[in-house]
């Protein structure tokens, strides 16, 4: 396949916001781990992070902030998109607007094919790749597969900026609220919080509320709030953390599933490590621990 190269709006460093002594404490604990992978890093105090990052509100509630310079984000939507028409023009075929209601094994003993009901049709398969999120759990029970997915619901809020000199520059978290801030071209994402075993499609209005007065917190006067774009899903998250990668009892079916927060930062390297084993090549990265075994 030939190398793409992807324009993605990838911001500059990243900060881990401090509000007071309570998440000092934990960015220390964050520092301990990067100085033991030797990640460049530097542990800030108020003017320092203001000198960062100059749009943050001087009247906030600013302890200090952890700073890693090499460390930033990106508008995964854009990528996704550029990486759709990198997979059209290799001749991959995409099916939006469809569901996949089951998989289904062959009726024939001694006959591994597989199908996919999607739409009211049958399709038949070479390989199936179940990277289906929190509708996983679903597709596989029928097969035996039965796995712990408890969906997280997480929320964003999407507004557009108002002031562009009092604007982020760097990506940012809120370690009080654990809530991502984030410049996205002309408009700034707040995204986060939790409701673990989320149910309902109804999005919770306090956890919106909550988005909002973190955006407004740190950066008043940067964006229009009240006129944010707002979403709300279910995360895909097992219990122990990791994803499952890899292949299961049913052959030519393969999981990519339970990345939980982690999707799109894990998503390159988990692509080429099922691309590696479905073509019967060892993958580059090691599996160990990430695959359906451990869990029996």
């Amino acid at each position: 396949a030939p190398h793409c190269a992807f324009e993605y709006e990838r911001t500059q460093g990243y900060l881990q916001l401090c509000r007071g002594q309570r998440e000092l404490q934990q960015a220390a604990l964050l520092q301990a781990f990067l100085v033991e992978r030797e990640i460049p890093h530097r542990l800030l105090d108020r003017d320092e992070a203001m000198v960062i990052e100059p749009a943050l509100d001087p009247q906030a509630a600013l302890a200090g902030a952890l700073y890693v310079p090499d460390d930033g984000s990106g508008n995964c939507a854009l990528f996704c998109k550029q990486l759709r028409g990198a997979a059209q023009s290799l001749g991959v075929t995409f099916h939006f607007g469809s569901e996949v209601s089951a998989i289904e094994q062959a009726v024939t003993a001694g006959d591994s094919s597989l199908y996919l009901r999607m739409d009211e049709q049958r399709f038949a398969v070479d390989s199936v790749v179940v990277a289906a999120g929190a509708g996983s759990a679903a597709l596989l029970a029928p097969l035996g597969i039965r796995l712990p997915l408890c969906p997280v619901r997480t929320y964003a809020a999407t507004a557009p900026i108002r002031n562009f000199d009092d604007a982020p520059l760097a990506a940012m978290c809120d370690l009080a609220y654990q809530v991502s801030i984030t410049r996205i071209g002309t408009r700034i994402r707040l995204a986060g919080l939790a409701d673990l075993g989320a149910r309902s499609a109804e999005s919770r209005p306090d956890a919106i509320r909550t988005l909002l007065k973190i955006g407004q917190d740190w950066f008043p006067n940067a964006a229009n709030y009240n006129a944010a774009t707002l979403w709300s899903g279910d995360l895909p998250t097992l219990p122990d953390g990791p994803p499952i990668l890899g292949a299961t009892p049913i052959r030519h079916l393969y999981l990519n599933i339970g990345h939980a927060t982690h999707g799109w930062a894990m998503a390159a390297g988990a692509g080429r490590a099922m691309a590696d084993l479905m073509s019967g090549q060892l993958p580059e990265i090691d599996l160990d621990g990430l695959t359906l075994s451990r869990y029996g």
